[in-house]
């Protein structure tokens, strides 16, 4: 039972809200005080302002009703402004109408009584008299005549009747505006407050105050609040939580040892299984005659220790068995052991046991005793794999081609329409082979459908060595096949298996000492160009497959036709490449770099051209990306290496100072495993200086894998070797991988070169790349410098070192030799 607390007056409210209500009320007060007098002063100009302006305003009327002797218009006019203005007297003395009636002045004016009315001023009333002289504020005005001659004067009286009034409302006012500003912020404190520091405290009191019959708290406390609160919050519940451990581990160790016996006995007795019980301090196995039996051991004639016990179980499964015991008794008996392995019987068969165990631990962590049973799960595992494996060939056969193992159409469909769901997200295209053989019924007709299945099977073996890692290939029935290429890297890509496979199929089948020769037709389709879904992507490389067999057989066609073309001339290109290399009909160019500010020439740039006896001459950009897609590029960048140093060595024995040779690599060729041993021999064979050697690495390449990159670059640096980073700025770079690049200069790429010195946005980019090499202690050089415009302003900006056609354009080894001496004779 729990016990029932009653929860107490929450005082730390009540203090809370007196403090609030007693501050806010202190803060107001003066607040309202303040504002009280400086009110008061305000009313108090204000009356006396709006005097002066009534003695402005009436004067002239005044003085023209005196000078015209109108003592009732006046008279009259008076009491509108006394009654209008709310003044308390107005009085005119009418020097004028004195004169006519024998006086020093007549006096004329109107005053409010007892009861604020407006009455006529009587100079021989002494009450009206005394009011005047206790009057809050008087003023006057002296009137004269065009003359400048004095006819008489204007008094304005005001009482203090409107400055209380005005006082009084004020007042009221005030206090309204302080009772409910005091309220709005008593109740938005005590609103915060109660929020963010009385409720957490209050969720923590009424959770910690709900406790079991031993005082221990049934909840956590909540963690909200400030930062102190929660931090309170968590102590407490760390408190709680020990306690708990520690109540929990009494209670346990008591339990355990008083019923350790009993528990242990009837396990014993009402089990089938073998029991086992592990002193973990004496090292000794008790097993039951249960477990003996189950392994074919006589009474007491099985090990007893761990380690005789482990030997039994089978050697593929007992580093699995140790693990899992270590990873229990680490767990301090958390949870259930339990594990599946195979132990030997006594007559040398396996049987599969699952095991399963609890632990008992001393205060100090360490098992004391682990005590569990074994049940022989052999017949049930059996019963399973059969399932499996049945399920799994009714699986394989629903899917697959008999014949060949190949997926069958149903699978190749349900692949396409997952990859096509893929290509679709990730903005990717496909590519969908369809493979017809040349002929194939006249081998059915002629050497019967057994010879005509083993052509079927030789076939399907050549077609899966064709295809990559991932791709897909199906056998739809009779000699037709497709292939599935996912993540293509162009529409290009797929021509080259196409081409693989008819080159392929040159080769006889040989097939019951029958050679037989074969061809194929194939039709490719793209997603998502030639269609979008499973349908149409089969029918369009169906279509594009007949085409092929109309054109003469033995060769592929794309659905589209220009695609086809642009896939044959990329094979004869690519196949001149090779042979290109070769026949070396790849020349070398160079183009100088030089150092605007001294005049000399610093190096210079190997640069390949070719001009193919067969396509004419080819700009880079259109071999290179071929070459680097095919892998051409580590022979063609070989070749180039090979040759430029060469004449590079040449240039130096002859003295003519070339500064350095820079070379542009790409990173297919630089993770090579050969490549620094490569580079490190062609250097020795120049005779020059590694520190002559600069490989050129563009950004873009380096940021593919930036982690292997380094690692390259840090050996290639050790020889020596000097790096640059080509084409900066152009690509998605981070500062991070920036700065641990091994690199010692950035090459400001072309694009941003020639805007300058106009263009705002090149401006700023080339700034920020020559701040970012100089605060990295880099070089840096512009390429594409083309007009003395752009050389200026780049050297204001901090680039002194240019390669560019204003200095010299691409030229061959020859021009360059010419072009070294000349240089060397002008400068």
């Amino acid at each position: 039972m729990f016990k029932t607390i009653r929860k107490p007056i929450n005082s730390i409210y009540v203090i809370a809200g007196m403090i609030i209500v007693l501050s806010v009320l202190a803060i107001m007060s003066v607040s309202t005080f303040l504002s009280y007098h400086g009110e008061k002063q305000r009313i108090d100009q204000e009356i006396k302002a709006n005097v002066q302006d009534t003695l402005l305003t009436i004067e002239e009327h005044i003085e023209d009703l005196i000078s015209s002797y109108s003592v009732n218009e006046y008279s009259k006019f008076i009491g509108s402004e006394v009654k209008y203005r709310h003044l308390f007297a107005m009085i005119v003395e009418d020097k004028n109408m004195g004169a006519i009636l024998g006086k020093k002045v007549y006096v004329k004016g109107k005053i409010r009584d007892e009861n604020w009315q407006v009455v006529d001023y009587d100079p021989e009333d002494s009450l009206q008299r005394e009011q005047l002289q206790n009057a809050y504020f008087t003023s006057e005005k002296e009137l004269v005549n065009n003359l400048g001659q004095s006819i008489g004067k204007i008094i304005v009286v005001v009482s203090d009747h409107e400055f209380h009034q005005r006082l009084d409302n004020l007042i009221y006012r005030n206090l309204l505006a302080t009772f409910a500003i005091s309220a709005l912020l008593v109740a938005t404190l005590f609103l915060m407050m109660r929020l963010h520091l009385l409720e957490p405290l209050t969720n923590i009191i009424e959770a910690i105050t709900q406790r079991d019959s031993e005082g221990l708290p049934l909840e956590y406390a909540p963690i909200k609040g400030p930062n102190e609160i929660r931090v309170l919050s968590q102590t407490i519940n760390h408190m709680i939580k020990a306690t708990r451990v520690s109540r929990q581990q009494l209670m346990d160790k008591s339990d355990a040892l008083r019923a350790a016996k009993e528990r242990f006995q009837l396990a014993i007795d009402g089990t089938r299984d073998g029991l086992w019980d592990w002193n973990a301090k004496e090292g000794k196995i008790y097993v039951s005659e249960q477990y003996e039996a189950m392994l074919g051991y006589q009474s007491k004639d099985m090990p007893d220790t761990l380690e005789e016990w482990l030997k039994m179980i089978h050697p593929d499964d007992v580093d699995k068995a140790q693990y899992e015991i270590k990873r229990y008794l680490e767990s301090k008996g958390q949870g259930v052991y339990e594990n599946t392995f195979r132990m030997r019987t006594k007559s040398g068969q396996w049987l599969w046991i699952t095991s399963r165990g609890k632990a008992i631990f001393d205060d100090e962590g360490n098992p004391v005793r682990f005590v569990g049973f074994n049940t022989d799960m052999s017949k049930l595992i059996q019963q399973q794999e059969e399932l499996k494996k049945q399920k799994d060939l009714h699986q394989y056969l629903a899917n697959h081609d008999t014949l060949t193992n190949l997926a069958n159409r149903s699978l190749f469909n349900d692949r396409l329409m997952h990859s096509i769901k893929q290509a679709q997200r990730n903005g990717e295209k496909l590519a969908v082979l369809f493979i017809d053989l040349d002929y194939f019924k006249e081998i059915n007709d002629s050497l019967g459908h057994n010879i005509g299945d083993k052509v079927i099977q030789s076939i399907a073996k050549r077609l899966q060595h064709l295809i990559r890692g991932g791709d897909t290939i199906a056998r739809l029935g009779g000699d037709e096949f497709t292939i599935l290429m996912d993540d293509l890297p162009d529409e290009q890509s797929a021509s080259h298996i196409a081409d693989r496979v008819i080159e392929n199929f040159r080769q006889p089948v040989r097939v019951d000492h029958h050679e037989l020769h074969l061809s194929c037709s194939i039709g490719i389709s793209i997603y998502p160009d030639n269609g979008e879904t499973p349908t149409d992507m089969l029918k369009n490389a169906d279509a594009a497959m007949y085409r092929a067999k109309n054109l003469g057989r033995n060769n592929f066609q794309y659905y589209s036709k220009e695609m086809t073309e642009e896939a044959f001339e990329r094979l004869n290109m690519e196949a001149n490449i090779r042979s290109g290399i070769q026949n070396e009909e790849f020349i070398v160019y160079y183009q100088p770099q030089i150092n605007s500010s001294t005049q000399q020439i610093i190096g210079m740039e190997a640069l390949v051209r070719w001009n193919s006896p067969s396509l004419g001459f080819i700009t880079p950009g259109r071999f290179i990306p071929l070459a680097i897609a095919t892998g051409s590029i580590i022979d063609l960048d070989r070749y180039v290496m090979k040759k430029a140093f060469k004449e590079f060595a040449a240039w130096i024995d002859e003295g003519l100072d070339p500064g350095h040779l820079s070379i542009n690599l790409n990173m297919k060729q630089l993770i090579r495993e050969d490549f620094v041993s490569y580079l490190s021999g062609l250097i020795e064979q120049g005779g020059f200086s590694a520190s002559c050697i600069e490989l050129e690495v563009t950004e873009g390449e380096l940021m593919d894998n930036p982690s292997q990159a380094i690692n390259v670059l840090k050996q290639v640096e050790s020889l020596g070797v000097k790096l640059s980073l080509d084409d900066f700025g152009t690509g998605y770079s981070s500062l991070s991988y920036l700065k641990k690049l091994p690199i010692s200069k950035l090459k400001i790429d072309k694009s941003f070169v020639d805007g300058l010195p106009f263009d705002k946005e090149d401006e700023a980019i080339v700034r920020a790349i020559i701040a970012l090499a100089q605060s990295l202690n880099l070089d840096i050089i512009a390429e594409g410098a083309e007009n003395l415009q752009q050389v200026d302003f780049l050297s204001q900006l901090g680039c002194s070192n240019f390669q560019g056609y204003f200095f010299s354009k691409p030229i061959p080894a020859e021009e360059m030799h010419n072009f070294l001496i000349e240089y060397r004779r002008s400068h």
